[in-house]
């Protein structure tokens, strides 16, 4: 069985040994190669590796027997965003927002989270996270964390002002939160820098 390879692809992915999960998921890829959770974890480690083109190939074999998998449509969307096809990443983000609208604000929102986690993201990346992080808010207004990793998405892209925007709205909306005193203190330390 292809199970317990897949689980040391994850342990090797976490620890950040990249050829070590390539050679564990080739082989959960010769025991099992229609498994849906096989060609996710051959998907993800292709996307780490940078083979992006590999990565979307092994994602839509997904789709192919799962048409209603979000996870994999989120990651998908990502993958679109990373290979320059926006359109494309809409599409799928839209079918996601279709197939489970009660959650979609969650999918954006984890979108923006993934592309701001990137050890390489760049200044477009930024912009990705900051329209992810604002359908979510579209969706959801009230969505308190979105306000706030958006608001960081803005300061990391000089946008000063509507960051502290965004930051406030965050405690406005959970003044209880864990952080609350910190972003507070943030916010009052940038508006002195504006």
């Amino acid at each position: 069985k292809a199970g317990p390879l897949v689980t040391l692809t994850d342990i090797y992915m976490a620890r950040g040994l990249a050829e070590k999960a390539a050679d564990a998921i080739a082989k959960a890829q010769q025991l099992e190669p229609d498994s849906d959770k096989v060609l996710e974890r051959a998907a993800s480690v292709a996307a780490s590796a940078g083979r992006i083109d590999e990565a979307i190939a092994l994602n839509e074999k997904v789709l192919a027997s799962k048409p209603g998998n979000t996870e994999v449509l989120v990651a998908l969307a990502d993958l679109y965003n990373r290979n320059k096809q926006p359109k494309k990443a809409e599409e799928v983000l839209n079918k996601v927002v279709e197939l489970d609208p009660a959650n979609a604000h969650r999918t954006f929102y984890n979108l923006g989270v993934v592309i701001e986690n990137r050890d390489d993201a760049t200044e477009s990346d930024h912009r990705k996270a900051i329209e992810a992080y604002r359908k979510a808010i579209d969706l959801k207004p009230e969505y308190a964390l979105a306000h706030r990793d958006l608001g960081f998405a803005l300061l990391r892209t000089g946008d000063i002002v509507e960051a502290c925007k965004e930051l406030q709205k965050y405690v406005d909306l959970d003044p209880r939160a864990r952080d609350a005193a910190e972003i507070k203190a943030t916010v009052m330390s940038l508006s002195s820098t504006k």
